[in-house]
């Protein structure tokens, strides 16, 4: 996974100066200093913001250290790569303790390790029929840290009676996904903005509003996600410039994503999915839970997920 052009649409996985690196866009909570007026008139303030850095594993480095954490706005990027990603977003993924461990470690990160990791919590929260099942839903969550790897990445369609745990199934996703942002209610300009800006895993709750043609924001988000399963596909939309000029931009629509909903998909889009019909658990300690982030486990899934990938 290493592009040797400097337009991809998340800078993600690149060439710098010939060697390959691994690189992720993540964001850390920073102080930001700011500066206001001129001269000796200058007033300094500060103010706090989720940033985006690049955390970066380079094998072959000689002149630079391996793993390095740098904000996208580090002049190492700046003459080397078109940054399209979002520069704030609200969600912390990585552990800021833990990514600060990563860098000064060596130890490469056991697959084994995050996968049982993640079993075992799927099986805290999510009741599924069999094992091959359990496989199906854990590889797909660790696999949105790999999507760029492959050519096309199917989404998870949860359908099922009210009370099967469809809506559970996306909020577990939710906290362990990459850059994972769920939404019941989301526009296609914001669709593919976030994948662009984010290249993130989009968990979108009560579709039904697909099956209905009378619904132009349902259609026009339909409309990108027949599309947006394969790997290099766009949507292209004129961005005004100075003097009442546009410029056709292409928008990046591949990511993983998985809907739930409880009436069935028309056919088109079902062939993009991976259908999982959720049935009511029968385990009361299943049925009563419910995940969230105190449960400190998918923070520790994360962690994992994203040494995985750099490793």
């Amino acid at each position: 996974a290493n592009y040797s052009d400097l337009t991809t649409t998340h800078c993600m996985y690149q060439n710098i100066a010939m060697y390959p690196i691994n690189m992720y866009n993540s964001y850390v909570f920073t102080k930001i200093k700011k500066e206001k007026g001129k001269d000796d008139d200058v007033t300094i303030s500060y103010d706090f913001t989720n940033k985006a850095y690049f955390v970066v594993q380079n094998p072959k480095a000689t002149t630079r250290r391996r793993r390095e954490v740098l904000p996208i706005d580090d002049d190492y990027f700046k003459d080397k790569y078109k940054i399209n990603i979002l520069e704030e977003w609200n969600d912390v993924r990585w552990q800021i303790s833990d990514l600060k461990n990563w860098i000064t470690e060596t130890k490469l990160t056991d697959p084994k390790l995050v996968y049982d990791l993640h079993y075992k919590t799927t099986r805290k929260y999510i009741e599924l029929d069999n094992e091959k099942e359990y496989a199906k839903f854990n590889l797909w969550g660790i696999g949105t840290y790999f999507y760029e790897l492959f050519d096309s990445y199917p989404y998870n369609d949860f359908t099922g009676l009210k009370g099967s745990g469809k809506t559970k199934c996306i909020e577990f996703q939710k906290l362990v996904c990459f850059n994972a942002v769920l939404s019941p209610d989301i526009t296609s300009s914001a669709t593919f903005r976030l994948i662009q800006g984010l290249g993130c895993t989009l968990l979108l709750d009560e579709t039904e509003q697909f099956k209905n043609l009378k619904n132009e924001k349902a259609q026009d988000v339909r409309t990108l996600l027949i599309q947006g399963f394969l790997k290099d596909q766009s949507a292209i939309r004129n961005q005004s410039k100075e003097q009442g000029n546009f410029t056709p931009t292409q928008f990046n629509i591949y990511g993983p994503k998985s809907l739930a909903h409880i009436n069935g998909l028309d056919d088109v889009l079902e062939d993009r999915c991976i259908q999982n019909i959720n049935k009511r658990a029968l385990d009361l300690n299943v049925k009563n839970s419910w995940p969230t982030e105190n449960d400190k486990d998918f923070e520790r899934i994360r962690n994992l997920c994203y040494r995985l990938f750099l490793d």
